[in-house]
């Protein structure tokens, strides 16, 4: 994202002066296809794929938009639900490409955008733009001078749409308004890790002296990932995905937007590494005894031959682990797991799993260390660790997590929140007046 580079690389082609001829069109899946491309901040959220997602679910799909001529100044892939009486709620998945400072344009687009949908049965449009509300740091703190998009709020509200507030928290019903990105824009390797926190340096480090490997599944080992995902759903207590979930997104998004990977150690590799390390402590040993029959006083080698056995018995205890790990797990352990989406300048760390009973070996941290050097070589300028409750104090339920991920040196981005426009007041009124009803129906 975000705004201020949106509106600086998409402007050429989004400007409208005020009073131009603008129309507002349905747009073919190949004409939004090609708007959504030129677009360089645009999400997987506002995909065509996506909607054809969100279609093979039983959704209505459609692409929309404003013309002036024959060029495309803003679209958006439009979801109707079917509810009850053959109306629909629709829902702008991550709000619309669009200049959002272009209030002339803006408000053009929202005002057809109703009353196309009034005339489709709709009772409400739901959208929750990818547009950052102000700008924030890591420890969640407002930047001095940073960056305020209050006039957009205000705006919608000036066009009729109810903000659903500055929440926090997670809802299951929407994408999250807080998420934390780890900028990468003029940066190189040694110095992202320089700037992470001393815990999470350490613990890329010690990934990197076990010969983990992270693996890219090919889609018939995404069963892997699926079931280490349904075991850390149960400890952490949220809902998991079936497997067509991570089937379905990798065949409309394809291989190269869509990756699931696993942090692997083969024990034999362990075992080795382990057994090289053990010799190398009998060698030193070994010299050193022969040092103490030259200086039997010496309490210099008297305390090198201590620590070279302490390697020794250290050494032999991890090698007779590592075959109990071989024989309650096979010759591969799987550590920990993600699911990746590449989209443009930004990789999203979309979902992750790990097995408890390995977390000594790092496999979360050689995950992402992993994945953020790939993000380098595909020149990417954000690495986004998604979706954080924006409570960043210990009593919230993922206060791990947030602080897992400002490790990293991610900083917090707060978005503007999620709108409702009422499409039809009677549809509406019926609608909710029938849930409630339902509502109380179920209770009894």
């Amino acid at each position: 994202m975000f705004l201020s580079i949106y509106v600086n690389r998409v402007r050429i082609f989004l400007r409208v002066e005020r009073g131009r001829n603008m129309k507002f069109v349905h747009l073919t899946k190949d004409e939004f296809d090609s708007f959504e491309e030129k677009c360089p901040d645009s999400t997987f959220w506002q995909t065509s794929a996506m909607g054809i997602y969100k279609e093979k679910q039983g959704c209505s799909l459609q692409f929309v938009g404003v013309k002036e001529a024959d060029t495309i100044l803003a679209a958006s892939c439009i979801i109707g639900y079917p509810t009850i009486g053959k109306m629909y709620i629709y829902h702008a998945l991550r709000g619309f490409l669009i200049d959002y400072t272009n209030e002339d344009l803006l408000r053009f687009f929202v005002k057809e955008l109703k009353k196309d949908l009034q005339q489709q049965n709709g009772i409400y449009l739901h959208f929750n733009p990818y547009v950052q509300y102000v700008q924030r740091d890591k420890d969640a703190n407002l930047v001095e001078s940073g960056f305020n998009n209050q006039k957009i709020i205000d705006t919608f509200i000036d066009l009729g749409c109810s903000h659903k507030g500055f929440s926090r928290g997670f809802d299951i019903t929407t994408e999250p308004r807080w998420t934390m990105v780890l900028d990468l824009k003029d940066k190189d390797a040694p110095t992202l890790l320089k700037e992470m926190d001393q815990q999470t340096r350490w613990s890329i480090n010690r990934s990197l002296k076990y010969p983990i490997h992270v693996k890219t599944l090919e889609k018939k080992d995404f069963y892997l990932f699926k079931d280490m995902l349904d075991a850390t759903s149960k400890r952490r207590h949220f809902d998991s995905y079936p497997l067509s979930y991570f089937e379905d997104m990798h065949d409309l998004f394809g291989k190269d937007t869509i990756e699931l990977v696993m942090a692997c150690l083969n024990v034999e590799e362990l075992k080795e590494s382990l057994t090289k390390e053990r010799q190398d402590y009998i060698d030193e040993k070994t010299e050193i005894e022969k040092k103490l029959e030259e200086l039997p006083n010496s309490k210099k080698f008297t305390k090198k031959l201590k620590v070279a056995q302490e390697g020794i018995d250290l050494t032999t205890k991890k090698i007779q682990e590592a075959n109990e790990l071989k024989k309650q797990y096979g010759s591969e352990l799987y550590l920990a797991g993600a699911m990746f989406v590449w989209k443009n300048n930004e990789a999203i760390y979309l979902l992750s799993a790990s097995d408890e009973n390995l977390k000594k070996f790092m496999g979360p941290y050689a995950i992402q260390w992993r994945q953020i050097q790939k993000a380098l070589d595909k020149h990417m300028t954000r690495y986004n660790f998604y979706g954080t409750s924006g409570i960043f104090d210990k009593s919230a339920d993922d206060y791990g997590v947030y602080e897992f991920k400002k490790g990293f040196n991610a900083h917090v981005e707060e978005l503007i929140g999620d709108f409702e426009l009422v499409l039809d007041k009677k549809r509406d009124l019926v609608y909710r007046s029938m849930k409630k009803a339902l509502a109380v129906l179920n209770k009894g």
